[in-house]
């Protein structure tokens, strides 16, 4: 029995002996880390980015590293507004807090692998002109979305990411379309495995200042609506969806192929 005990206790040393060096080496290597995140995100984006911390955290969701941005800010390209040097940041999405969890091991071949990502107290602003182009199609242009020739790499497999308190202003032109939505909490989660993609939505959204051509959507203040909705590749059930608006109340649940 003490033999046992003994050889129990010697794994358990080395367990926590790995952990805590690894936990060493992470905190010791936080600023190359944390520089090499930016230099992807730069590069993936071709996007100026402003923000006022940059910290990597083993805490957050222990057993991944956690980069983490607090007053973050990105906006359109800076050619796209002007050609000043100082010009004024055009922001579009501004974000208190964003919590990026990654792999450790990977991060010591210089690879960022996102498995979960976490938004909190954010604001985003999606337009769209007359001309059908909104002041996020830059991100789809070929030179946001071309690879970068720097040794690290960084591969989205993500398999949860949150949001709580985030303000999005939405206006297309075309369809003299407005909105504001605010999504109080909304927690996605999903995994492809052997072809099959599986995933669940769970939430509440509120919509205001609504409008829509030729429509009387604007006589509708105020729509609150909860959701909790599994899918599996094209295979869409609803286990709660609840529409709330002026006078109405709208309940649903059921299967969508």
């Amino acid at each position: 029995m003490k033999r046992v005990l003994s050889i129990f206790a010697i794994l358990i040393f080395t367990f926590l002996f790995l952990v805590f060096g690894l936990i060493s080496i992470a905190y010791l290597a936080q600023d190359a880390v944390v520089k090499m995140a930016l230099k992807q995100v730069s590069t993936s984006i071709k996007a100026p980015i402003e923000f006022e911390r940059v910290s990597l955290s083993l805490i957050h969701s222990f057993p991944l590293a956690t980069l983490e941005f607090q007053g973050l800010k990105m906006g359109a390209p800076m050619d796209s507004i002007t050609q000043e040097p100082h010009a004024v940041l055009d922001t579009l999405v501004s974000i208190d807090h964003l919590y990026v969890s990654v792999l450790l091991l990977p991060l010591f071949e210089n690879d960022i692998e996102v498995k979960r990502i976490d938004v909190s107290d954010a604001f985003v602003r999606y337009e769209v002109d007359e001309n059908g182009v909104s002041n996020f199609d830059f991100l789809l242009s070929p030179s946001s979305t071309s690879s970068s020739d720097s040794a690290s790499s960084l591969v989205l497999n993500i398999e949860e990411m949150l949001f709580k308190n985030i303000s999005i202003e939405y206006a297309d032109r075309t369809l003299g379309a407005h909105t504001n939505l605010f999504i109080k909490q909304l927690d996605t989660k999903g995994h492809y495995l052997n072809n099959v993609f599986e995933g669940k939505v769970a939430g509440d959204v509120t919509f205001t200042n609504n409008a829509y051509n030729g429509t009387n959507v604007y006589v509708m203040e105020e729509a609150l609506v909860h959701l909790d909705l599994d899918y599996v590749n094209t295979n869409l059930h609803i286990n709660h969806l609840d529409i709330l608006t002026n006078g109405a109340h709208v309940a649903m649940q059921g299967h969508v192929l």
